[in-house]
């Protein structure tokens, strides 16, 4: 499978001098909390916000970790609920990230924090023989369809939510997809924020929809992200961390060197190249080490250096 071009895209632009680039790291500005899901639920925030987990278990994340992401096995009795006071009741904006990996069983619940009162929740349906979709709700309008917030199943993604100003929109593996107005419901919280299912006071137990699938790297943000903080947002570990990548001119051809900090499952390096920055062939393959913690390093040689050139990593799958 080829990564999203969120994980990377690296275009460099090749001359006399020597260029280095690293990935661009992941927002902290305004986040309220953060829940890795690690083998527990801590918030990786300071703030007096927590989390229990019922009835699930912690399971392997996109890069096949152990005990990295929170499974739930699709019943109302397994869920994680939110301690937060007040903190994640928002009226102003907000965004809501997670990673997920669903199969397509049932409608289901990702995050519900009063979504029946006017609060805000996302969840999967389906209104489309055979396609998912997402769906984000907040004031009792929501946004989502078939053809825009569709995804693949048995796969990780990641899903942002943001609300700004009056408008809500959904972005997939760091990509927008659609917006819309807010509803026009005042929103109240008489119940604590979960994920993992629906919540509706008047049932018993006061859940519904209950997710079978699972979820990694759950964050709330007291404000509206923007679209380049969202892109380099990722729900889950990462399959591939880069760290220097270099372009140096040596008479007639380019060396390209580039290491990364640690790969899961990786198969491979293609390098593309260009004359117009736009339109890129296909001009080597360089075979990944697969999965390492420990710094590795690449080279290809183009012998034949029109100006630009992007590299792009594959996994296994």
């Amino acid at each position: 499978m080829k990564l999203k071009q969120i994980l990377l895209l690296i275009i460099l632009l090749t001359g006399s001098c020597l260029l280095s680039f690293r990935l661009a790291g992941q927002t902290t500005v305004g986040l309220v909390s953060h829940f890795k899901l690690q083998g527990n639920t801590l918030n990786q925030v300071a703030g007096g916000i927590t989390a229990t987990a019922s009835g699930t278990t912690f399971t392997t994340n996109n890069a096949n970790v152990p005990n990295t992401a929170i499974l739930f096995p699709g019943n109302v009795n397994s869920f994680v609920e939110i301690f937060d006071g007040t903190a994640l009741d928002f009226t102003g904006n907000f965004t809501i990230q997670l990673g997920f990996f669903f199969n397509g069983t049932a409608t289901s619940g990702l995050v519900d924090n009063c979504l029946n009162y006017g609060g805000y929740g996302v969840w999967f349906w389906s209104t489309v023989a055979g396609t998912w979709n997402v769906q984000f709700n907040y004031k009792n309008n929501s946004v989502g369809s078939a053809a825009a917030t569709s995804f693949t199943l048995n796969r990780w993604h990641t899903v942002t939510a943001v609300h700004s100003g009056t408008t809500i929109s959904l972005y997939i593996d760091g990509v927008f997809r659609l917006s819309a107005t807010e509803g026009t419901t005042a929103p109240t919280y008489p119940l604590n924020p979960i994920f993992g299912a629906m919540a509706y006071g008047s049932f018993s137990p006061p859940r519904y929809n209950p997710l079978n699938g699972k979820m990694d790297e759950v964050r709330f943000y007291n404000r509206a992200l923007t679209p380049a903080e969202i892109a380099n947002l990722t729900g889950f570990t990462l399959p591939l961390r880069l760290g220097d990548f270099t372009g140096l001119r040596k008479n007639n051809s380019i060396d390209l060197n580039w290491e990364t900090l640690s790969e899961g499952n990786s198969k491979s390096f293609e390098i593309e190249r260009s004359s117009d920055g736009r339109n890129f062939q296909a001009i080597g393959t360089i075979q990944a080490k697969g999965s390492s913690n420990t710094r590795q390093a690449y080279l290809f040689s183009d012998i034949h250096p029109p100006p630009w050139r992007q590299l792009l990593p594959f996994e296994h799958g």
